[in-house]
């Protein structure tokens, strides 16, 4: 007899959709429909694998109700951080071998004791890529172009002409170079920036003109014209640029935050502009999200605020996230290496 092929029982679990708030109030779609697996979705990825697609038995439900009995079948289960944190049923999930986490960064779901025995965990690393790069040159350019000031003038209702000079030529430094930063090297290299860079081991990017360790962050601040952050939140990187590193900065220069808050110091950040020692900040993370109204950073002078959306892109972030589920299941099945899986103890 001819052995059945081996087939694979995958669960997708998304959010449920969002509810009205106010009486009269009309939800924002926008992030559900960035973060939503929905069929045709799913089958545009299986027509673009079908290899992989031939042996998977995959179901998808939007009811947080129905994920416990799913679980208790599946081999893999494709979700979201907010789900599996909350509402993973740990003990009722005796097959599952591995779970693809829809963001990058997986501070909260560390460490992995939450799994049964086994188990591992795979993130979509890669997937912000093209829109990080995009949004870093944005803000870097708004930077240069002194938004931020203005910003902060049409509030008071005041006219202060102030002049700036071309991007061209200076020098940003890329705080971490993973797929977000090293996408945000390759358009300020583009944009005719000089390019310094800062990661882990000191291993060249292509993008990076010189590349350096944390060890000589102090010096790589001190030259940078725009500063933009892309490091995975891990210990190592928790205060990473605090109150010593930034008075490090030029008085002219700007920051952009687009990793995780508590790897700046937010509050030594809204000091050094409202002292006037730092031209401008932009950032997309914060301690408590989202930002409450009474925070003092809604105010700061020269600070540009977006509600952690540099990364998303509403139209391609699920079909790359699945790009990258498929990549990492073909290897799974093939007993290779998943290069998105997660190392629990370097924390990415």
């Amino acid at each position: 007899m001819t052995a059945k092929p081996r087939r694979v029982r995958v669960h997708i679990q998304n959010m449920p959709p969002p509810e009205n708030g106010a009486e009269g109030d009309v939800p924002d779609r926008s992030a559900d429909i960035a973060f939503r697996v929905t069929d045709e979705r799913l089958r545009a990825a299986m027509e673009r694998h079908p290899d992989v697609a031939a042996v998977l038995d995959a179901t998808i439900s939007n009811d947080l109700a129905e994920l416990a009995a799913a679980a208790a079948e599946a081999e893999v289960v494709f979700s979201k951080t907010k789900v599996l944190r909350e509402r993973f049923p740990v003990p009722r999930a005796p097959n599952l071998k591995w779970v693809f986490v829809t963001s990058a960064g997986v501070e909260t779901l560390l460490p992995t004791d939450w799994l049964p025995p086994g188990a591992v965990l795979v993130n979509c690393r890669g997937t912000h890529a093209e829109k990080a790069g995009e949004f870093a040159l944005t803000a870097i350019l708004m930077l240069n172009a002194r938004i931020p000031f203005f910003v902060t003038r049409q509030r008071a209702a005041r006219w202060d002409p102030v002049f700036s000079t071309a991007a061209r030529g200076k020098t940003v430094a890329v705080i971490g170079t993973g797929a977000m930063g090293g996408a945000t090297a390759e358009r300020a290299r583009q944009a005719g920036l000089k390019v310094i860079g800062v990661n882990a081991s000191g291993r060249p990017h292509d993008a990076v003109e010189e590349m350096f360790t944390p060890a000589d962050l102090g010096t790589v601040l001190a030259r940078a014209d725009f500063v933009v952050v892309n490091v995975p939140a891990v210990p190592a990187t928790r205060g990473l640029i605090g109150r010593d590193e930034l008075d490090r900065m030029k008085p002219t220069a700007g920051l952009v935050n687009m990793a995780r808050a508590d790897v700046v110091d937010q509050d030594a950040l809204a000091d050094k502009l409202r002292r006037g020692e730092l031209a401008g900040a932009v950032l997309d993370v914060f301690d408590v999200e989202p930002l409450p109204p009474d925070s003092p950073l809604w105010s700061t002078p020269n600070l540009i605020i977006t509600p952690h959306v540099s990364c998303d892109d509403a139209d391609t972030y699920i079909p790359n996230a699945l790009d990258i589920f498929f990549e990492n299941m073909s290897c799974y099945l093939d007993g290779r290496p998943m290069p998105n899986q997660i190392d629990p103890a370097r924390g990415y």
